[in-house]
């Protein structure tokens, strides 16, 4: 796969998130990738509340997560061309409908024309840019190293999220706070999506990509108890932060 150049002196440094190590011949036009969120059928807002479960009414108050290695798959072949090297994905501000609508939206240039039938996104940070790097301010890695880069993994979390539920419907929303934060290298997942998509030189193309965060916690006997496992901060609780993040798959789909 692509990658930005790391440049290795006394300090390691990468530049832009969106550049690319070469620049595509033929003709070319802009992309954009709209990221929305939803829980279930309804747009995800923060603090809107919820049904999780028959018992019990959630509000969230972060979602987040990388992506990297975005590419698209030509129509009859396997070749990627990749689009976006790593980005991060935030619905953390979204405090309304409108918002949720709009969701996030990365302006990609320069990308091939051509018919693609497949996208691939991974999610989470690869293993090679998963390090403690001075990675420039200006770069996802280095703008949210602060708040994603967890030392005692040796890791950046992957994804945050984040809320509190109501499992007596007295209203108040004081019964669980959950807070499940994803990472390690083991966690990667690539996610692999049908789409039809035609891009025309000079005009620009969308791919509008859903994210049903409810599904992201559906087990085999209901959804995932979030009394008994409201964190993934530990050794032990891996195996709950793996499996939420194998079901970043089933949670993503091309509208």
């Amino acid at each position: 796969m692509l990658r930005t150049l790391l440049f290795l002196a006394a300090t390691l440094v990468l530049m832009s998130s969106s550049c690319r190590d070469k620049q595509p011949e033929g003709p070319t036009t802009n992309l954009d990738l709209q990221f929305v969120a939803t829980f279930g059928d309804q747009p995800l807002v923060m603090y809107d509340k919820y049904d999780y479960n028959d018992t019990m009414k959630v509000f969230f108050e972060r979602f987040n997560f990388f992506i990297s290695d975005v590419s698209l798959v030509p129509v009859g072949s396997q070749d990627e061309t990749e689009i976006l090297d790593i980005d991060f994905v935030s619905f953390d501000e979204v405090q309304d409908s409108l918002a949720a609508q709009q969701g996030v939206t990365f302006h990609l240039t320069k990308v091939p024309a051509g018919s693609y039938a497949r996208l691939r996104v991974g999610i989470g940070v690869p293993a090679d840019l998963n390090i403690d790097a001075d990675y420039s301010p200006t770069h996802p890695l280095g703008a949210n190293k602060e708040s994603h880069y967890w030392a005692g993994w040796g890791s950046y979390i992957f994804a945050k999220i984040e809320g509190k539920g109501d499992t007596d419907g007295d209203g108040q929303y004081d019964d669980v706070a959950f807070s499940h934060h994803l990472g390690t290298n083991e966690l990667y997942q690539t996610v692999d999506l049908p789409v039809a998509l035609e891009l025309v030189e000079g005009q620009d193309g969308l791919l509008k990509v859903r994210v049903d965060v409810r599904e992201l916690y559906v087990r085999d006997n209901g959804m995932l108890d979030l009394v008994a496992n409201p964190g993934t901060h530990t050794d032990t609780q891996l195996i709950i932060a793996q499996s939420i993040m194998e079901r970043f798959p089933l949670a993503m789909s091309v509208e």
